[in-house]
C-alpha cells in the first residue's frame, strides 16, 4: 500500500529515486572509497530531490532537471563504472529515469493543447 501511494504522485518519484541514488552512492564509498561516487550521486540525487520539489509546487521544469539528472546517471555509468553488472544497472536506472519524465512531460503538453 506505502509504495502504491508514494507513486501514485509523479512528483513523489523523483523523490524516491534521488534517495535510492544518494544511498548508492554512499554504499559505493563506504564499500570502496570512491569520493568521486559519492559526489556524483549525491549532486545526481539532490538534481532529483530537486526536480521533485519543483514538480511538487506545481512546476514543469521539475521534469526537465530530472530528465537532466537521468541522462547524467546513465553517461557517468558507461564512463566511470568499471563492473558490467553496474554499468547496467546505472543506464538502466538513468535511463528509466529519463523516459518517465519524457512520458509525463508529453503527456502534460498533450493535455494542455
Amino acid at each position: 500500500f506505502f509504495v502504491k501511494a508514494c507513486f501514485m504522485e509523479h512528483h513523489n518519484v523523483p523523490h524516491i529515486l534521488g534517495g535510492i541514488v544518494f544511498a548508492g552512492g554512499i554504499v559505493a564509498f563506504l564499500r570502496f572509497k570512491s569520493r568521486h561516487s559519492l559526489l556524483v550521486t549525491s549532486a545526481l540525487g539532490a538534481g532529483l530531490v530537486t526536480g521533485g520539489l519543483l514538480l511538487s509546487r506545481g512546476f514543469i521544469a521539475g521534469h526537465y532537471i530530472a530528465i537532466g539528472s537521468g541522462s547524467l546517471l546513465a553517461i557517468s555509468g558507461i564512463w566511470t563504472v568499471t563492473s558490467t553488472m553496474f554499468k547496467i544497472a546505472f543506464v538502466g536506472f538513468g535511463s528509466s529515469i529519463v523516459f518517465f519524465h519524457l512520458y509525463k512531460l508529453l503527456n502534460h503538453h498533450n493535455h494542455a493543447i
